[in-house]
């Protein structure tokens, strides 16, 4: 059951309002780059997500709408990255929630989206959190509620992105054909570890893959397992590429098949 406000209890976040100025911050850059829109779609998805998972979680109206705002501004400093350079890849550009960051609180923006200041910290930690390898310690629990939220709801759209774009477009290495290429014995080993990949130990876009399944270790919300699960998210990644190396085919196998027994373990 949602918590609805208390009597004489106004709500903060005017999540429309809100909307509107992001559409309008929007304006500021060009539609037509494919990069753009992408994030713009991204976005939306993100803060519905966001607000769908806050809603499982029994949370208040204005804890929702909090969630749902977190989702709207978790990327807003991709813009000026992709304007600036054209990439997604922050380590060959910026930080991208340490530009988002800096446009909402260093220059002030956030005033635009959220008149009062009560939710200032939550909203720094989770959008600062968002990117990260794993959350920082010491913080609030309210902080780390927000930025788990943040968290999951962001990696729920990227399994929808990598899985609906043209996979040449989705994996970060440009090469001739992804079909030939191999697993990495280092990203293999620590998957079935369960142990944190990180992006720098990426040598072919196979890792990369495997990178995205992986995602599922830093999942938190059985509302979010419960969406991998039904868009079938693991198989249709594994699906994209016909692998052409037997032992690299093998095992991706293995990496689906010990994935969606995870998953199902999350879901009971």
């Amino acid at each position: 059951m949602i918590k609805l406000p208390k009597e004489g209890e106004k709500n903060m976040i005017n999540i429309e309002k809100a909307k509107q100025e992001f559409k309008n911050f929007t304006k500021n850059y060009d539609i037509t780059n494919d990069r753009i829109k992408v994030k713009i779609d991204h976005t939306y998805k993100v803060s519905k997500n966001s607000k769908e998972i806050a809603k499982s979680l029994n949370l208040s109206e204005e804890e929702i709408k909090l969630a749902e705002l977190i989702g709207l501004l978790h990327d807003i400093g991709r813009f000026e990255q992709i304007k600036n350079y054209n990439t997604y890849l922050d380590k060959k550009s910026i930080n991208h929630a340490t530009k988002a960051l800096s446009i909402l609180f260093t220059e002030g923006k956030i005033r635009n989206y959220i008149e009062e200041n009560k939710y200032d910290n939550i909203i720094y930690k989770a959008i600062e959190n968002h990117n990260k390898i794993k959350i920082n310690d010491n913080l609030t629990k309210k902080e780390q509620l927000f930025c788990k939220i943040i968290r999951d709801a962001d990696k729920l759209d990227i399994y929808r992105i990598v899985t609906t774009k043209k996979i040449e477009n989705a994996v970060s290495i440009k090469t001739e054909d992804i079909s030939k290429e191999i697993l990495s014995d280092k990203i293999y080993n620590n998957f079935l570890k369960e142990e944190p990949i990180l992006y720098q130990d990426i040598k072919t876009n196979i890792d990369n893959m495997v990178i995205w399944i992986a995602y599922i270790y830093d999942i938190n919300f059985k509302e979010t397992f419960n969406k991998i699960k039904q868009e079938n998210y693991i198989e249709k990644i594994v699906k994209r590429v016909n692998f052409k190396d037997q032992k690299t085919k093998e095992r991706m196998e293995e990496i689906k098949e010990k994935a969606n027994k995870y998953i199902n373990q999350k879901t009971k």
